[in-house]
């Protein structure tokens, strides 16, 4: 093949890639690499044009490929950890986000993604191992303080995890509105409605459109029975936001019922309940709501659902038992 000619054609890959045109790309580089099979540059490109194109198995084929030519080849890696995430196979991910983290002592987006995919796995301690050997690396890498801080959260540590949340929205440039979120949510576990609620505020002022706060707000209102006239404004604009999101559309029908419209709190509730199956909170009300509605058996049918998948909430056990009238 003439080598002039290749040039212009690598050049025509890079520039169908960084437009997006995935098929054309993977077409383009195809017909590359079975020129010349062993040029890595035509094999990642390949690789990258198939993920990109969400075909994943043929993105794993090309990686696994590269890895075979160039087993140093950490960005082939990495993709194949991003893979097996697209597949929900977290421990390969893992394994292979390992590998990159052995071989590169100062590699950061590794460990990011090694903390991120323990905490999926429900495994926060080991999570927050992770992310503070990021920022023992570099303490500037500001969304590593956003997961650290939910890490923190989830095993309880609440003091740590606001001072994580407040060190990063130090340093942040972007997403502050996050930072604000995640700092309400941890006043809120900690009692401080008051702080919680001006947190929220600050958030929305940062992010009018930041659908977790107004529903977090919102509910927060609805649950007590105050404010409902503005809980429900929140709430009507962040289902607008997230039409999808079955706990927004749990917030509106609860707030729907604290108000007496209890027909339409029940077609609400009812939308929320295709989307979130496993909720306990969300069939404890819609319990409610059925009874509201003047039915009993459907009623009791929730809240025994709610029962089989309570866990340890406690407070909820208890009044779940009262409603149904078991010891």
């Amino acid at each position: 093949a003439n080598p002039a000619n290749r040039r212009v054609r690598e050049r025509i890959g890079r520039l169908l890639l960084q437009g997006e045109s995935y098929e054309k790309a993977i077409a383009e580089y195809r017909r590359l690499q079975e020129e010349d099979p062993t040029n890595l540059e035509f094999v990642f490109r390949l690789g990258v044009a198939y993920f990109e194109a969400g075909h994943f198995d043929k993105a794993e084929e090309a990686f696994l490929k590269l890895l075979e030519l160039s087993p140093s080849e950490q960005s082939a890696r990495f993709y194949l950890g991003l893979i097996y995430e697209e597949r929900e196979q977290f421990e390969a991910a893992l394994d292979q986000y390992r590998q990159i983290a052995e071989t590169n002592p100062e590699e950061i987006q590794s460990r990011v993604r090694i903390g991120y995919l323990l905490g999926r796995l429900n495994r926060p301690s080991e999570a927050i191992e992770a992310y503070n050997e990021v920022l023992r690396i570099d303490a500037s890498v500001t969304e590593v303080y956003l997961y650290l801080g939910s890490a923190l959260v989830q095993v309880g540590e609440l003091e740590r995890a606001q001072e994580t949340f407040r060190k990063g929205l130090s340093l942040a440039e972007e997403n502050q509105d996050e930072f604000l979120f995640n700092m309400a949510v941890v006043e809120e576990k900690r009692g401080r409605f008051d702080d919680m609620v001006n947190l929220l505020r600050e958030t929305l002022a940062r992010n009018p459109d930041h659908y977790d706060a107004l529903n977090y707000l919102g509910y927060s209102y609805a649950e007590r029975g105050i404010n409902l006239k503005e809980a429900r404004e929140l709430i009507e604009k962040a289902v607008a936001l997230k039409p999808d999101s079955g706990y927004i559309r749990d917030s509106y029908a609860w707030v729907l019922y604290q108000q007496g419209f209890y027909a339409e709190a029940l077609e609400q509730q009812l939308k929320a309940a295709e989307v979130v199956k496993d909720d306990p909170i969300l069939f404890d009300h819609l319990g409610d709501i059925y009874l509201k509605n003047g039915k009993e058996t459907e009623a009791r049918e929730s809240w025994q659902k709610s029962l089989e998948v309570v866990g340890d909430n406690d407070a909820l056990e208890k009044s779940l038992r009262e409603k149904l009238g078991l010891p």
